[in-house]
């Protein structure tokens, strides 16, 4: 849930940045090129003051110079002025640098104003303006001259100061340098001689320099500052985007392991084995069923995790080479015989290239089973029909036989010879009529009476029933009996059926003398186990999956039907029942009744 809406949030959060990226870029920009203005004007502002300071400075020193030179005249201070303002232009730069009266007329100049009289109304405005009188003494105008911006800088003017004793310089006149042609003389006529009036007025010294190159400079340091904002814009961007590509990848990693977990819990809860290898044949998954089928308590990793499996199951795969991808399997484990099927399948990767191979495992025992139990179930149907006729063909006939049998007895009765005859002659019909009683007892379905049970009291009961005849065989019987025995719910005469067949199978298998061993366990999914094992001769291999089948027995006597009735009591009670034998150490049969 955080997730979701921390990823509905993101979008908005990172817009804000980047437009707050965006702003403090542009603020970054624009301070710089106003800082950048300002310095244009500091320069323009020191040039121009250097400009007028020097223009003043050797006006004073060249009016000194006139006075001790006897230059009282208004013209030849001009001249001097004159040629003063012609050498403080010392560069292109400088556009104009001339002298005005009150009255916007040019006194002196040189430069792009050399050739006017009358300077211009907004200049002469700007002078006698009171920002100027408030020393702000400098301005970018908006006027050009020859299509060029210009900055002016001005400040009041005297051509010469008095001394304490009167005007300097009574030594003499000077020598004159020659007219001046951009000197403009004064319009009043006694100018001329008169000393003092010239030295009396006031003038404007105003100083024009032409700010191109300090433009283009500034213009280049905000092309400049451009270009870096832009790229601090592209880098601030491509930082957003990287950060959105990881939020991408790492949701994408996220979904990406929650597939795989998935996928991983899915092919671990299948109810089939599922093994992989690569294409080098070594085994790179097993989920928990295939661990179970091949009762594996855990799976190692490294390149021999293959020697765990057995091997009928690794020549699948094998066999998978030459086309032969399934096959049905019996691998014995400690548990028993278990019939698996095994299907390999390819792993196909790109370009239908085969990446690797997998196992699909069953595990068919219960199925096999269950169609054995079937099978069984139709042969006891197909026997209880014929059991039925074959009982009452044969058992009125019987009587019959045994009824005449015993009256010859009785009239034979000095004959013993005939006795012994019609003797033998009843205990045949007899044991005839009880193998028709055992074929209909196992064939018959019949409904078993369920109770509480205390299995040691059987087991105990049946020893002491067969004990007579172990003594005289020679055998030995040992209990064991785990206390406490779980009582069951069974059926108490049935199950000592079962338990004095085995018992006496084992008897007769010793002969000669032997121990039997009889032991019973408590389980932990509330089963009793039941072991029954010998010392006799034991079971051919061949005949092990056979014992169990109706008629078949390996004795000169007997009907082969002991050991068949024997599994249907304990089927019919939902337990089972198995043969562990060793032709050397004797048989083991056993017996395994739910709780």
């Amino acid at each position: 849930m955080q997730n979701k809406r921390l990823l509905s949030i993101s979008p908005w959060i990172f817009a804000a940045a980047s437009f707050l990226l965006l702003v403090i870029i542009s603020v970054f920009a624009l301070n710089n090129y106003k800082r950048e203005k300002v310095f244009r004007d500091m320069v323009l502002i020191r040039t121009g003051k250097a400009v007028l300071n020097t223009v003043s400075s050797n006006t004073r020193i060249a009016m000194r110079s006139g006075m001790l030179r006897a230059r009282f005249g208004t013209e030849e201070w001009l001249e001097d002025v004159q040629q003063i303002i012609e050498n403080s232009k010392v560069n292109d730069d400088i556009a104009s640098i001339y002298i005005i009266d009150f009255d916007g007329n040019i006194v002196a100049s040189t430069g792009k104003r050399a050739t006017l009289d009358q300077i211009d109304t907004n200049t002469l405005e700007w002078l006698k303006s009171d920002s100027f009188s408030q020393k702000d003494n400098h301005r970018i105008p908006q006027i050009t001259i020859a299509s060029e911006e210009i900055f002016q800088i001005a400040q009041r003017y005297n051509l010469v100061r008095r001394g304490r004793d009167g005007p300097a310089g009574e030594m003499g006149r000077p020598h004159r340098m020659g007219p001046m042609n951009n000197v403009h003389r004064m319009s009043d006529p006694q100018n001329s001689t008169d000393r003092g009036t010239a030295q009396d007025k006031s003038f404007y010294l105003v100083a024009e320099l032409l700010t191109e190159e300090l433009n283009k400079a500034v213009q280049k340091q905000f092309v400049q500052i451009v270009i870096l904002s832009f790229v601090l814009l592209l880098v601030g961007a491509g930082g957003l985007l990287s950060i959105l590509t990881l939020q991408g990848l790492k949701g994408t990693q996220s979904d990406l392991q929650k597939m795989s977990e998935f996928n991983e819990v899915l092919i671990s809860s299948m109810p089939l084995g599922i093994i992989a290898f690569d294409k080098d044949g070594i085994v790179q998954s097993c989920n928990s069923c295939a661990l179970k089928i091949l009762e594996l308590t855990s799976f190692e990793t490294g390149p021999h995790r293959a020697a765990n499996i057995p091997s009928e199951v690794l020549s699948v795969v094998e066999n998978s080479y030459q086309g032969a991808d399934y096959d049905e399997i019996s691998v014995p484990f400690k548990t028993g015989i278990k019939t698996i099927s095994v299907r390999c399948v390819p792993i196909m990767g790109p370009e239908a290239l085969v990446q690797g191979r997998m196992l699909i495992l069953q595990d068919l025992s219960t199925q096999k089973n269950l169609e054995d139990q079937l099978q069984r179930s139709k042969r006891y149907a197909a026997l209880g029909k014929m059991a039925a006729g074959v009982a009452h063909e044969l058992r009125n006939p019987l009587s019959s036989i045994k009824g005449l049998a015993l009256i010859l007895r009785s009239r034979l009765s000095e004959d013993t010879q005939a006795t012994d005859s019609a003797n033998l002659l009843i205990s045949e019909v007899e044991r005839l009529d009880r193998g028709i009683g055992e074929l209909l007892e196992y064939a018959r379905p019949e409904q078993l009476r369920r109770e509480v049970v205390d299995l040691e009291k059987i087991i105990r009961n049946s020893i002491m029933l067969v004990e007579g005849d172990a003594v005289s065989a020679g055998t030995k019987i040992i209990a064991d009996i785990e206390k406490p025995l779980r009582a069951i719910n069974g059926d108490q005469d049935k199950l000592t059926q079962v338990l004095l067949n085995v018992i006496l199978n084992g008897l007769q298998e010793m002969s000669s003398g032997g121990t039997l061993s009889i032991s019973a366990t408590q389980q932990d999914n509330d089963s009793v186990t039941i072991r029954l094992s010998d010392t006799g001769s034991g079971i051919d291999p061949q005949n092990l999956e056979k014992v169990f089948d109706p008629y078949f027995t390996t004795k000169n006597e007997g009907t082969g039907l002991g050991l068949a009735l024997t599994r249907k009591i304990i089927e019919e009670h939902g337990g089972s029942i198995e043969i562990e034998d060793s032709s050397t150490y004797g048989t083991t049969v056993k017996i395994d009744l739910p709780g």
